[in-house]
């Protein structure tokens, strides 16, 4: 048996359908059989659809059947393991008519993180929103901005154009900095827009942000396979969700009759199945888009990893991939 020093992390991205969440508890069970001074496993959830209550089949959040749901005096309920001390925090705990940013997931995240290592246990984070483990460590006051709904009630009546040229004059730098989709993105361009005035209008509000640094013991994980593999695998897991309950999930999210511009409503699988429940289109014509849909995010997914993401790259589908992250959670974060 080992032992574990304080401020240690994991986290692991990558694609939809690679095996994040299956790769998370067997290293939780691992850790937790190889090393007595680690007292629990505290997994985070960073995506940033899976926080939605009522969503959990469409979004795929696959919380295990071995987990309860507990409350215990934390901001948001969690689920823990029914025989292990393992907890599962992130995943389904708001309504879809309710706001979640990346400032919300990063100050949640740095609290469960320094609890863990105050009570000496495990961090890990899993999760295919890349933006939310690439800011956790990032102290830039852009984030903190809140939400202007005033402004952006407003912005919705201007074209993209519009938007786009009141960027350029605010900060031209900053429009070029975009790539082109987010360029041609009404909602990016509203936001950097609301960045810019809420820096200029109320710098107080982030006076007071979380600040928290990289530890020196951390290690990132990047889960990818080939496309063939996980297009396949895709196609089965939309049919699988769609069998179990996707479309009841649909039918609640519609009965709240949220803003057209709500993040719920961006959730893959949402437009396909609204059109089938309103007897648009047929079920072979409603899996066909919602899996083309899940594919091209997965795409998207692999675009941002491969650019900003900077762990180490594993193939889930490799015999060895269980026992080479292990090695390599080994030498990086020395037990």
């Amino acid at each position: 048996m080992g032992t574990i020093t304080n401020n240690k992390l994991i986290s692991i991205l990558g694609t939809t359908a690679t095996g994040k969440t299956g790769l998370a508890l067997q290293l939780a069970d691992k850790f937790l059989a190889s090393y007595s001074n680690i007292k629990g496993i505290a997994i985070i959830s960073a995506d940033s659809r899976q926080i939605y209550q009522g969503l959990e089949i469409l979004s795929g959040a696959d919380i295990p059947a071995t987990f309860i749901q507990q409350k215990n005096g934390q901001a948001y309920h969690y689920w823990h393991h029914q025989t292990q001390p393992i907890t599962w925090h992130g995943t389904a705990i708001i309504k879809p008519n309710q706001d979640w940013s990346l400032t919300h997931f990063r100050e949640l995240a740095i609290k469960l993180i320094k609890q863990s290592w105050q009570s000496n246990w495990l961090p890990i984070i899993i999760g295919g929103t890349g933006l939310y483990h690439y800011h956790l460590f990032n102290n830039d006051p852009d984030i903190y901005v809140q939400p202007d709904e005033k402004w952006r009630k407003k912005a919705t009546q201007l074209t993209v154009l519009q938007l786009q040229e009141q960027l350029k004059k605010l900060d031209h730098k900053r429009f070029t900095a975009m790539n082109q989709s987010d360029q041609k993105n009404p909602r990016r361009l509203i936001r950097a827009i609301e960045i810019i005035q809420g820096l200029t209008q109320a710098t107080a509000r982030v006076k007071n942000r979380a600040h928290f640094d990289q530890p020196k013991s951390y290690a990132q994980l990047i889960l990818a396979t080939d496309q063939a593999t996980l297009d396949s695998k895709i196609k089965k897991r939309v049919k699988k969700r769609f069998i179990n309950g996707a479309i009841q999930e649909i039918e609640s999210l519609l009965a709240l009759k949220l803003k057209p511009n709500s993040p719920s409503l961006t959730t893959t699988g949402v437009k396909p199945l609204t059109k089938f429940l309103q007897k648009e289109i047929p079920a072979t014509e409603t899996l066909r888009l919602w899996t083309t849909q899940e594919i091209q995010y997965s795409k998207r997914q692999l675009t941002w990893l491969k650019k900003y993401a900077q762990g180490k790259w594993f193939n889930p589908q490799n015999e060895n991939c269980e026992t080479d992250v292990w090695s390599y959670l080994l030498s990086v974060l020395k037990f």
